[in-house]
C-alpha cells in the first residue's frame, strides 16, 4: 500500500486511490471562501430545529422527522437529536473543509480542535465527548427539498479516528454545497459565539445562528410561538420561555450581535441585527 494513501481513501475502489494518489480526481468541487474570523451556515439548516438548544442527556431519536422551520423550508431528519454544542463542532467542521477540495480527507487533530473550541479540559472525558459528537453528525442524515432540487447527506459523510495519533480524518460530501448555492448562507461570528455565556447560553447560541441568517440593520420580528417551535425548545409554559428569551437576546446585545431588543406583551420578539 502507498504511504500517501489516507486511512479513509483506503476504502474506496482501487482506481479511485490510484486518482487520488495522482491528483486525477476530474472534479473539484470546494465551499466558498468567508473571513477568518467567522464560520458559515447554510440559512436553511440556521433556520430550523436541526441543532436544538435541548437539555443534556434528553436528545431524542428520530427517523425521517420533519423539522419545524419558517415556511418554504422542508428538512427531513434522521439521526440523535443535535444539539448547540454538536453545531459548534459542525460550524468548525466545515471550516476546516473550506480549505481543500470537499470530499477529501480532512485532518484533525482533537487537542487543536477542542482548543478552538474553547474547551480547556484534555481530559479522555473531553476527548469521548468529541468523538460522541462526531459520531452524532456522521449518523445525521438530512433531506433538504428546495423544488425542483432533493438533496439527500450526512452531515459528515465519513470518519476514521488515529487513537495513537490523537487525529480524526472526515469526509464532508461534495453535495453539501449545493445548500451554499445562490448566497444562501449566513456568517456566524466566531470569537462573539465562544464569549456567549448566559444562564441560557444553547438558547442564545441558537438565536445568533437564527438571527445571523437574516439581514443586517433592519428591524427582525418574530413571535415567541414560533421561535419556541423552530428551536425545539423543551419548556411547556410561554411565560417561562419569555424570560429565557429575553436573557438570551440580552447577552447577544451585551455581545453587541443585535441592538433594540425586546419581546412586547403581544409575545412578538424584536431585534436588529448589528
Amino acid at each position: 500500500m502507498s504511504e500517501k494513501t489516507h486511512p479513509i481513501i483506503d476504502l474506496f475502489p482501487k482506481e479511485i486511490r490510484d486518482k487520488f494518489e495522482k491528483g486525477e480526481l476530474a472534479q473539484q468541487i470546494e465551499l466558498p471562501l468567508w473571513p477568518e474570523d467567522k464560520k458559515a451556515m447554510p440559512n436553511e439548516l440556521a433556520r430550523a430545529s436541526l441543532f436544538v438548544p435541548t437539555a443534556r442527556g434528553r436528545r431524542k431519536m428520530l427517523d425521517k422527522v420533519q423539522l419545524a422551520a419558517p415556511a418554504g423550508i422542508v428538512i427531513e431528519f434522521t439521526g440523535i437529536q443535535l444539539d448547540m454544542s454538536d453545531c459548534d463542532v459542525f460550524l468548525l467542521s466545515l471550516d476546516y473543509a473550506r480549505k481543500q477540495p470537499l470530499g477529501t480527507p480532512i485532518l484533525i487533530k482533537k487537542a487543536e480542535f477542542l482548543r478552538k473550541l474553547n474547551r480547556i479540559e484534555r481530559s479522555g472525558k473531553a476527548y469521548k465527548n468529541l468523538q460522541d459528537q462526531f459520531d452524532r453528525l456522521h449518523v445525521a442524515k438530512i433531506k433538504v427539498t428546495s423544488y425542483p432540487r432533493i438533496v439527500h447527506i450526512h452531515l459528515i459523510d465519513r470518519i476514521i479516528e488515529n487513537v495513537d495519533q490523537g487525529t480524526f480524518e472526515i469526509i464532508i460530501h461534495p453535495d453539501i454545497v449545493s445548500l451554499f448555492d445562490n448566497n444562501r448562507f449566513c456568517y456566524v461570528d466566531w470569537e462573539k459565539r465562544l464569549q456567549i455565556g448566559t444562564a441560557r447560553k444553547d438558547l442564545a447560541k441558537w438565536l445568533q445562528t437564527y438571527i445571523s441568517s437574516h439581514s443586517k440593520s433592519k428591524p427582525h420580528k418574530v413571535s415567541l410561538d414560533k421561535l419556541k417551535a423552530w428551536s425545539d425548545y423543551e419548556v411547556q409554559n410561554i411565560r417561562v420561555f419569555r424570560m429565557y428569551v429575553r436573557e438570551a437576546l440580552a447577552e447577544l446585545e451585551r455581545l453587541k450581535i443585535i441592538c433594540e431588543a425586546g419581546v412586547d406583551k403581544q409575545g412578538m420578539v424584536t431585534w436588529t441585527r448589528l
